[in-house]
Parts: C-alpha cells; structure tokens; sequence
C-alpha cells in the first residue's frame, strides 16, 4: 500500500520558535535498544566457513590420493613388467620356443605359473615383430597373429614401455571380455639372442585400488585431524574477536546517535538565535520603514527618498524571506513536530514553487508509523539535498520521490527528467553535498547511488537502517 502525495505550490510556513529543553532526540536516540547480539551470528559464520573449507579438503585429499594411487598402480605395474621380462622370460625365450617346442613352453610355463600364482597378473604374453604371439599364459593365444597399435610396435625398437587402464575391448582379448578395468603394461625388451620381443601383460586394478581407499580412509582422519583441531582451537579466538567487534560497534553507534543529536540540538539553537533575533530585527525594520515613508512630507524634494526605502523595503523582505527559508532548512518545524512526511511536504512545495513538478510516493510504513527522530532528520537531509540538485542543476521539469521501507531499511529515491549527470567523472561543481551526504550515510551503515538512465535523467537512491543504532 502507497499513500500517493501532490501538492500546490507554494511558500514553506515560517517555523515557530523551539526552546532547547524540549527535543526528543537525544533522549530517543540514547534510549533505543542495543539490539539483539550479533556475536553468535559471527560465529556460526565463522565455524561455517571452517565446515566448508574442511570438507573442501577432505574432497581434495580424496580425489588426490586417487589420482595418486591410479599413478603408483601404473608404475608398479610397470616396474613389476620390467621385472618379469629381463629376469623371467628373456632367460627362456630362444628358437625352440619360437617354433613351440613343448619342452621350452613347459620351463616357461612353469616359471611363469609360479609368478603368477599370487592373482597379482591376469594375463601375460610375448609378441615378436612380426605381431605373432610367440607365448602366452593363456596356450590359445599362442600362434595367433594381431594388428598391434603403432605406439606400441615401435616399442619393439626403442625398448621403451607404455602403462595405461583399459577395459581389454580389442580382438586379441577375446578370452579376456567382462573383466573390467585393468592395467596394461607394453614393454620391449632382447631374449637371450639378442631379438626384440614384445612384453604385454594386465594387472587387474580392482584389489589394488580397494586397498588404496583402505589405506585412505586410515589416513584421512591423521591428514584432516590437525586442520580440524585447528578450527576448534580458533573458535574461542573468533569469539573474542566476534565480542570485541561488536562492543566497538555498539559503542560507535551511540557515538554516532549523540553526535546527530547534538548536531540537531544545535540546529535547533541556531533556527531559534535567528529567528528570535535577526529576523524580528528585519522584520521590525520592515514595519518601520513603511511608517518612514509616510512621514515624509509631500513635495518633490522627498520622492528620491521615498524611492529609496522603497528599495531598501524590499532588500529586508527578501533577507526575511530567505533568513526564514534558511531556519525552514535548519530545523523544519514539522520535521519536529510531525515525523518526516510533514516536513517533506513543505519540502515538495518550495520545489514545485522553484518550476519542478514533485509526484511524491510515500509507502504507508513511513506514512503511519513515526520514525525515529535521527533517522527522520537524515532522511529530510537526503530529501533536501537531492532535490535541491534537480533545482539548480538538472534543468529538469518534473521529479519523482519515492519513500519506502525494506527489511528495516529507510529507502529513499529520487529520480529527475533533467539533463543527466556523468558518473564516471569526479562530482562537480555544486554537488560538494552529495558527496558530504554519501559519506554520512555510510558511517551509518547506508549507501548512496547516483546513475543516469539511458533514456535521460538522473536518478538517486539512497538506504540506510531506520535504527542504526541495532545493526552490528
């Protein structure tokens, strides 16, 4: 619900003179609650943030104790090949065997039966250039010709080796199908005459990998044990720190609620210093001036003199006039008397009567409810300041107010059809108070924006806490 506010133009009311034992705010603002302690809240943050970045390392430890077991099967594998094909099999391997005397294929299998017997090799064989399988575990793959990969032909010359997981989904691993993942080890190496073989063997991955997760997780608690210590040990440290902030706060902001206060008390006493003195001086001096003027005798020696009081009259009107303009800015009497809704309405008139248009929306929280009187005097300097910028220097015809609440926030936007204002450029001349009023609103923990629409304009929002004396 809005309450939509439109007015005519016109001149702000002269304020009524205030005395200096009557105002509210320093009692008000010195009486508003502490609030709710945020210290537990900056804890739980605290201990939060140390849940997650335990768990971001115990993930990370995982996934690298993964990859680095996958990496030590490999080269153990790989080690366990080089092994086998120099110590065991190069020794047996001559022409008999190539041309499969069964004698040779006995001592073989013999050596290798007993290499084999721990399960820690599923399969081995033994390829001569030509892609034959001169030996094997398996006797039905003896013979038997296959396309070998070109990486692993050219092993047969550089006597390098290859080590990689595989699924064994090529022709040669006919016997081997639906075994699962395995380690594949290819490694060239001579015989006892000197010929190049090919060494192929696979290391299943399965129980090794299990063990590895086992050796993890007795791991795990040693690795994630002393950062999680350290998280406990730290949370009496954030509590005091958590504590310690939040005094500071609470004592800044009651620093802060006595300085707006004081400087509203002292508003006030300088609005009643003019007012009881040199504006009823004026306007003394005013009601004299006419009675001057009619006692001077007629003729035409006294015209130049009346000409000239008659100026001089109208010089003290206008310094009345603007010296009551200056206490309305100072101190408006509304603002006192009534909340900031009435104080922004004399506001919107002396607007309207400077040429701008003022289509004012004010939410019905801060139409109905009362605001608390420093957060009331700020929200009329936001107001006062902003609107007299569309006055001077936007060039602009009409303005838009809108006032409104949001989650304990006082939110104020103003927004003007003038000419604009670059941003990206220093403030310039004549807006030394948006900046003065930015820097006040963030000292209560508020903020100012000031952007210009692509389609013309200005637009200013300010929002800062109704009751900053509870924000931490």
């Amino acid at each position: 619900m809005s309450t939509r506010l439109r007015g005519r133009r016109g001149l702000p009311a002269e304020p009524p003179p205030h005395g200096e034992d009557d105002d509210p705010s320093l009692s008000e603002t010195d009486s508003q609650p502490r609030g709710r302690s945020q210290v537990w809240a900056a804890l739980a943050r605290f201990a939060n943030f140390g849940l997650v970045a335990l768990l971001i390392v115990t993930v990370a430890t995982i996934v690298i104790a993964e990859q680095a077991s996958r990496g030590g099967i490999l080269r153990a594998a790989e080690r366990a090949a080089r092994d086998i094909a120099h110590t065991l099999i190069a020794p047996l391997v001559d022409d008999a065997l190539r041309e499969k005397d069964p004698q040779a294929l006995a001592r073989l299998n013999s050596v290798m039966k007993a290499r084999m017997a721990d399960g820690s090799l599923m399969r081995v064989k033994v390829w001569s250039p030509d892609a034959v399988i001169v030996w094997s575990d398996d006797p039905r793959l003896i013979g038997r010709r296959y396309e070998l990969e070109p990486k692993d032909a050219a092993l047969l010359r550089t006597m390098g080796s290859t080590a990689e997981f595989t699924t064994l989904e090529r022709e040669e691993n006919v016997y081997e199908a639906h075994v699962g993942e395995v380690a594949e080890i290819y490694l060239g190496f001579l015989d006892q005459s000197g010929k190049p073989l090919l060494l192929e063997l696979y290391v299943p991955v399965a129980g090794l990998e299990a063990e590895s997760r086992a050796q993890v997780r007795t791991l795990l608690p040693l690795t994630l044990g002393g950062p999680a210590l350290l998280l406990v040990l730290l949370l009496p440290v954030a509590l005091s720190l958590a504590r310690r902030m939040d005094d500071a706060g609470v004592e800044r902001s009651a620093l802060l609620r006595r300085a707006v206060a004081a400087s509203a008390l002292e508003r006030r006493r300088i609005a009643g210093d003019l007012h009881d003195g040199v504006v009823q001086d004026l306007a003394g001096i005013g009601y004299a001036l006419p009675a001057i003027r009619a006692s001077l005798p007629d003729g035409p020696d006294s015209d130049d003199p009346r000409l000239k009081l008659d100026r001089v009259t109208e010089i003290v009107k206008r310094d009345i006039a603007a010296l009551r303009s200056v206490i309305t800015d100072i101190y408006p009497p509304d603002l006192h008397d009534g909340g900031l809704v009435p104080a922004s309405q004399l506001l919107f008139s002396e607007v309207r009567y400077a040429g701008v248009d003022v289509d004012a929306h004010i939410d019905a929280t801060v139409a109905e409810e009362r605001l608390p009187t420093d957060a009331a005097v700020l929200g009329y300097r936001v107001l006062r300041e902003t609107l007299r910028n569309v006055v001077r220097h936007s060039g602009a015809s009409r303005a838009s107010v809108s006032l409104r609440t949001d989650q304990g926030d006082l939110v104020i936007e103003v927004a003007d059809d003038g000419m604009g204002i670059d941003t990206s450029l220093p403030a310039p001349e004549g807006h030394f108070g948006l900046r003065l009023l930015q820097d006040t609103l963030s000292d209560v923990g508020g903020s100012l924006s000031i952007e210009s629409p692509t389609d013309g304009g200005t637009r200013v929002v300010a929002r800062f806490p109704i009751r900053w004396g509870t924000q931490s």
